[in-house]
């Protein structure tokens, strides 16, 4: 997950229920996740907020009702900025506790990665050209100095060799 800025200035804690019944995301004054059921009722559900500057790497997400990601809403002009389900505009105006909806992570891939450390996502989209994991960078690092060590080495040999001649 990438660092968001994600507070609950409302209390609660921030949770993610990944793998639960309902895979609840968002401000809670319980624990959602415990039991495996990701449910927070809605009288323990919280505003959610989120650094303004990644507004644009926020992907919607679900909404755990009916109307799905059609209540979702980022609001990064509100103070504090909202991130959430609401049945009301909450870009207007704070949502009030009860028009709060839980948010649940989105089937999307993309979505969830954004709220989600990259390990639990198996994804079998191509990475785009241009783009290499750490892992490969280290090997292509080792694999470079190993080259010139051997090289070094060959050379200093080769040297002594004609040297003796």
């Amino acid at each position: 997950m990438s660092d968001l800025g994600i507070t609950c200035p409302y209390g609660g804690s921030f949770f993610i229920c990944e793998h639960n019944t309902t895979e609840f995301i968002g401000c809670c004054t319980i624990d959602p996740c415990a039991g495996g059921t990701g449910t927070c009722p809605q009288k323990n559900l919280r505003p959610t907020s989120f650094a303004r500057s990644h507004f644009d790497d926020i992907l919607p997400l679900n909404c755990n009702n009916e109307k799905g990601s059609s209540i979702w809403y980022t609001c990064n002009f509100t103070s504090p900025p909202f991130l959430g389900c609401c049945k009301s505009d909450p870009c207007n105006a704070l949502c009030p506790q009860a028009d709060l909806v839980p948010a649940v992570l989105s089937t999307d891939t993309a979505a969830r990665e954004v709220f989600l450390p990259s390990a639990s996502i198996v994804s079998a989209a191509p990475r785009p050209v241009g783009e290499l994991s750490v892992g490969v960078m280290t090997g292509i690092a080792l694999g470079g100095v190993a080259s010139i060590i051997i090289f070094a080495v060959l050379i200093y040999i080769w040297g002594r060799h004609n040297g003796r001649k």
